[in-house]
């Protein structure tokens, strides 16, 4: 009788947890939508093709420093909990660190690329913004490790209504692309704090790192960002080349075509 109960509760909360993140990403990807639509449309291919360009470099940036530690993380969380502070605290250090060297790395190769000060500008605030989404990314993975997935689809989704909303009132409002962008910032803030906020209150979570854990998480996660490098590669790598080939204006009709 008690297996019985045990199974009914177990598939019962693969059901609740599945259906909170069919239902997040159904509302994510409807405002990306919109965002797609009305931003390029109001500013123009040229503007929207700066955007683009940045966002491609920042994407295989962002991966690159991720490293494929988030899967570690919540493989390794959820099979030893009591250790969540010292998994995400150490692979919070390595993103930390990664970042910075990435981030310096990035902005010298676009300027070495010629490109223009617009784009520039944009790799800048999404390096300020991806910063925090890398971090935000380890207390994510341990949400997933410890089945919390109501909490972050409704994160995820409050962050998303709350920024995407800022930059389609802004872009209506006539302000520029690069404070339309800006918003990416807040964002990020906002779900980095209430991610951090939620694993401190359920599951006593301050990062407390480990250099021997950090060199663990390296080795382990060696296979993912090779795996992640080659099915996301090409997709982003396109509208660099395109960039360097071609101007900004048929870049912006590529990319908004792309992203649809």
């Amino acid at each position: 009788m008690t297996n019985s109960v045990d199974t009914d509760r177990g598939k019962s909360r693969i059901f609740r947890n599945a259906s909170y993140l069919f239902v997040s990403q159904a509302v994510t990807w409807a405002l990306s939508l919109l965002l797609a639509v009305i931003v390029p449309r109001h500013f123009g291919p040229e503007a929207s093709g700066q955007f683009q360009v940045a966002l491609s470099l920042w994407t295989i940036t962002g991966i690159l420093i991720g490293f494929g530690t988030d899967t570690i993380i919540t493989r390794e969380v959820a099979r030893h909990p009591q250790r969540l502070n010292e998994l995400v605290g150490s692979g919070m250090l390595l993103r930390f660190g990664f970042h910075l060297v990435g981030f310096a790395i990035l902005l010298v190769v676009t300027w070495l690329l010629g490109y223009s000060r617009p784009i520039l500008i944009f790799v800048a605030i999404l390096g300020i913004s991806n910063w925090m989404d890398q971090l935000a990314g380890m207390i994510s993975a341990a949400h997933y490790g410890l089945e919390e997935m109501p909490a972050l689809s409704v994160i995820g989704v409050l962050v998303r209504l709350i920024a995407d909303s800022a930059a389609i009132i802004l872009t209506l409002l006539d302000f520029s692309l690069t404070m339309v962008i800006a918003t990416r910032i807040l964002g990020s803030i906002l779900y980095l704090g209430l991610l951090w906020f939620n694993l401190a209150r359920t599951a006593q979570f301050w990062p407390r790192p480990n250099r021997a854990t950090s060199v663990w998480l390296l080795r382990s996660s060696a296979p993912i960002i090779i795996t992640r490098l080659m099915r996301n590669l090409y997709a982003q790598l396109d509208i660099i080349i395109i960039s360097l080939l071609v101007t900004e204006v048929v870049v912006g009709w590529y990319g908004v075509a792309d992203a649809l």
